[in-house]
């Protein structure tokens, strides 16, 4: 597995507008449209767009999720596994920058290996209440160190 199979596995892939469970207009692989709206000439005709741009709208935000684990993690990030890097990246996708950044207490567990009680703060979460799978699954890899199934 990579970082790209889970958050895609957890975004999912809709080619239409769509609202999310938190009132987010949406498209492509979890792209927030009213925080970064879409180029008028990305969309078909039909209001859709076409699954190679929501690839390419997915790698750039995919990037900019990275980048912001980076800035957020910067002393200690290559001290983590790729499965943790994954976990916090997949938080990041889902939260933005800001998002991930208030979860304090987990980032500092992380950064002191702390790897149990890292898992048990992402739990601990109103996050985890929105995407209860999603959390769980990024917990479990924060506690662990593992990809899903292994």
């Amino acid at each position: 597995m990579t970082v790209r199979d889970l958050v895609l596995k957890h975004e999912g892939l809709k080619l239409f507008p769509y609202t999310d469970s938190v009132g987010k207009k949406t498209i492509g692989v979890g792209h927030c449209l009213d925080v970064s709206p879409l180029p008028a000439d990305y969309y078909e005709p039909d209001g859709s767009i076409s699954e190679a741009t929501a690839m390419e709208v997915f790698d750039e935000d995919l990037d900019k999720a990275t980048a912001s684990c980076l800035k957020l993690t910067e002393p200690w990030w290559l001290s983590l596994n790729e499965p943790r890097q994954a976990a916090l990246i997949d938080m990041c996708f889902n939260l933005g920058e800001t998002g991930l950044a208030g979860f304090a207490h987990m980032l500092g567990c992380l950064s002191a290996g702390n790897w149990v009680s890292a898992g048990a703060a992402a739990m601990q979460s109103k996050w985890a209440q929105q995407v209860p799978d999603r959390a769980l699954e990024d917990a479990v890899m924060l506690r662990t160190g593992r990809w899903p199934g292994e």
